[in-house]
């Protein structure tokens, strides 16, 4: 029988309108697969959209980070999901990933085809979210990880791909400071006002994001995270 599917697609999804609904989408196409199919617990293996060059519309970037957080939430939705990460992966052109990260990506999937369907290991887990707190007065954010084996650290220590925003809108984050195995904390140019959110991997375009460094696995990409 059918074993599974892998699924690499989202970014003709990547809009202001159909990034909201994508996952309730996916998701109905996930169950209409497997009744087809007869097969309840057919795996899906699913794979983050990476970056696109050359956008410079701010709903663009709202869109696509939108749309990667929809496709990270699936997994918590409806079981036998599983998604992986791009976001560290080179392009061979304005959109599509290079052949040496097609065999990188193909890496990871066969990672989560061992782990999501013949049940050996979770090595195929990335980096994603947990929570993100106040410190400092407001003047810093911690986000905490899950799925981290080794330590959260990045390849690029000036890059900055988080974006933070408050009651009056955004707020630039000046640096990020890798504290520990699985935090990292966001020192801001003004106190936090009001409720706050934290997106992660911000953007068409984003700067290298944290990978969990051993492994060499990048985290998720997020959005909406709210600040505790």
């Amino acid at each position: 029988k059918v074993r599974g599917v892998l699924w690499y697609q989202g970014e003709s999804d990547a809009g202001p309108e159909l990034a909201k609904t994508y996952a309730r989408r996916f998701v109905s196409a996930v169950r209409a697969w497997r009744r087809a199919l007869g097969c309840p617990d057919l795996a899906v293996l699913t794979v983050q959209i990476n970056r696109v060059l050359g956008q410079r519309d701010p709903a663009a970037d709202r869109a696509w980070t939108a749309l990667r957080e929809a496709q990270r939430q699936v997994p918590s939705l409806l079981t036998g999901v599983t998604v992986t990460p791009t976001l560290d992966l080179a392009l061979t052109d304005g959109i599509h990933i290079s052949p040496h990260g097609n065999l990188a990506l193909a890496e990871r999937v066969a990672a989560a085809a061992l782990g999501a369907v013949y049940g050996r290991g979770d090595a195929h887990l990335a980096p994603e979210p947990t929570s993100a707190r106040r410190r400092r007065g407001g003047r810093a954010i911690d986000v905490a990880f899950r799925n981290v084996r080794g330590r959260v650290d990045t390849i690029d220590l000036t890059a900055v791909p988080f974006r933070v925003e408050d009651a009056h809108g955004e707020v630039p984050v000046e640096r990020v400071q890798y504290l520990c195995r699985s935090r990292v904390r966001l020192h801001l140019s003004r106190p936090l006002e009001g409720l706050a959110e934290v997106h992660g991997a911000y953007g068409t375009d984003p700067p290298a994001v944290p990978l969990d460094l051993p492994r060499l696995m990048p985290m998720l990409g997020f959005y909406g995270l709210r600040v505790d």
